[in-house]
């Protein structure tokens, strides 16, 4: 007779149930490991529901530079930052109302006032397309004075040239596929890959849209704050963006100093823009609002919006005259207080535009 605890049913038995409880284990188990692995964090929102986290979108403004990236609306619409293949940099005003970019599903017309930013595309102009194919044939002349003004302009030429010179250095003259290697490795030194590669169309941005296409103008119609109203070729440009541009303005219209302001003493709310030289020695009544017959070189310095002997643009605005103007000493210029008068103005820096 078998002992008690080693019956055939008892064993049966006891098996039975630790199955059981091996397999319920088992599964809670994988139950706990798989949601930690497979499901995203659960939430409640404001009604009870769970919602599943999703990781978040990073911002435009996030991405690092180089990204395709949508820059921030300018303080002024139209306003843009003008980069341009020489290095040089311009912020301007986009006078045309809008663009006409052609794309493969037709010619858009977008408003300049919804761009963001222009990256331009490789443009050859019949007179570069001319200077590029006479310094090319120099370059592989055998007059030695003729090779060195074609390379020195092709190194001039930059990114217009890189394309040229790349198919040079397969060129059955080895003597010329050297050189066109010597000047690639100089253009490399000196340019970005970004600008050795260039594109061949361009690419618009707006606030919600990135399109690429080609723009028909050759030139865009500008204003700026140093040279008034010009006609700028596109061939010139890298890019046009508002990035950097949220809190700048840009002056319109800009005239020169009137001396004063008293043949604008009847434009209430009126604003004006003036090209001054800070003038220590003048007289002036007021302290933030001035007399409209006191003299504005003046009263920029007072004001801190230019320092004596500075030239630059100021901002004017022509507002009711206060009850009493009060005197004071501001940089190192003193004004007189005098009682109410026909009108007055108030003058100021133009907001951003320093490098102006």
């Amino acid at each position: 007779m078998p002992a008690p605890g080693n019956s055939p049913r008892l064993i049966a038995k006891y098996s039975w149930v630790m199955s059981i409880l091996t397999v319920w284990c088992y599964g809670w188990t994988l139950a706990a490991f798989g949601q930690q692995i497979f499901l995203a964090p659960v939430a409640e929102d404001p009604f009870g529901e769970p919602q599943v986290q999703r990781p978040a979108v990073p911002s435009a403004e996030s991405k690092p530079e180089g990204e395709l990236a949508i820059p921030p609306p300018a303080a002024v619409a139209g306003q843009l930052r003008a980069s341009f293949a020489d290095q040089g940099q311009l912020t301007l005003h986009l006078l045309d109302e809008k663009l006409e970019l052609e794309t493969p599903f037709g010619t858009l017309a977008i408003p300049v006032a919804e761009i963001r930013q222009i990256e331009f595309g490789l443009r050859i102009t019949p007179a570069i397309q001319e200077k590029l194919s006479a310094a090319l044939a120099n370059l592989a002349s055998e007059n030695f004075n003729k090779r060195e003004a074609g390379g020195k302009t092709l190194l001039e030429l930059g990114a217009a040239a890189y394309p040229d010179l790349v198919k040079l250095c397969h060129s059955p003259d080895a003597e010329t596929a050297t050189r066109a290697k010597e000047l690639i490795a100089k253009l490399e030194e000196t340019l970005p890959a970004s600008r050795l590669q260039p594109r061949a169309n361009d690419v618009v941005t707006t606030g919600d849209s990135i399109i690429t296409g080609k723009i028909k103008a050759e030139t865009f119609k500008v204003r700026t704050s140093q040279f008034g109203e010009q006609e700028l070729k596109l061939a010139d440009l890298r890019r046009l963006s508002t990035r950097g541009l949220e809190g700048r303005e840009i002056p319109r219209d800009v005239t020169d100093d009137p001396g004063n302001l008293v043949q604008f003493q009847q434009q209430i709310g009126k604003t004006l823009y003036f090209k001054v030289t800070g003038q220590a020695q003048g007289y002036i009544w007021g302290t933030g609002s001035y007399t409209t017959d006191s003299r504005l070189a003046t009263a920029a310095i007072h004001a801190g919006a230019l320092r004596d002997g500075e030239t630059g643009v100021v901002k004017v605005k022509i507002v009711p005259s206060p009850a009493q103007f009060i005197g004071s000493t501001q940089n190192g210029v003193s004004s007189y207080p005098y009682p109410q008068y026909t009108a007055a103005y108030q003058v100021s820096k133009v907001r951003g535009n320093s490098d102006e």
